[in-house]
């Protein structure tokens, strides 16, 4: 788990040197996700804060970061799929409001890795009803 955590981490890191490279100065700390209850902030940064570009941007590129390495962890077989998402695809925008939606309907996680977090509501929005091969 601590790999995983360094690479999380070093993911973060990269998304907030290119986010800070904007016409917007961004101080870092205000995209340090330590729990889900950050990201739902950043995530819901309103358009009226001077942070919006970068943290939108912030918080998209966090959650197609964790659901592309989650992608490349299931190719292996060794790892069953936590969730099995339809064949519908639903705009990112979507999806996070959806996500936030959730997080929020779900406080006793807030202080739960984001990640994780993340993971319990793709679990239990895209339940794998079939056996998967």
């Amino acid at each position: 788990m601590t790999r995983l955590r360094r690479i999380l981490r070093s993911l973060i890191s990269i998304a907030t040197l290119a986010v800070s490279g904007g016409a917007v100065a961004v101080d870092s700390s205000h995209f340090e996700v330590k729990n889900a209850g950050d990201l739902v902030a950043v995530c819901t940064t309103p358009t009226s804060d001077p942070n919006y570009a970068a943290a939108v941007h912030f918080c998209h590129g966090y959650v197609v970061g964790a659901y592309h390495y989650y992608e490349s962890l299931v190719t292996a077989p060794m790892y069953q799929p936590l969730f099995c998402p339809d064949d519908k695809q639903q705009p990112r925008e979507q999806f996070i409001k959806d996500f936030v939606t959730w997080a929020k309907a779900h406080p006793q996680y807030s202080k739960d890795l984001a990640v994780h977090v993340l993971f319990k509501y793709m679990i239990d929005r895209w339940p794998c009803t079939r056996e998967v091969p």
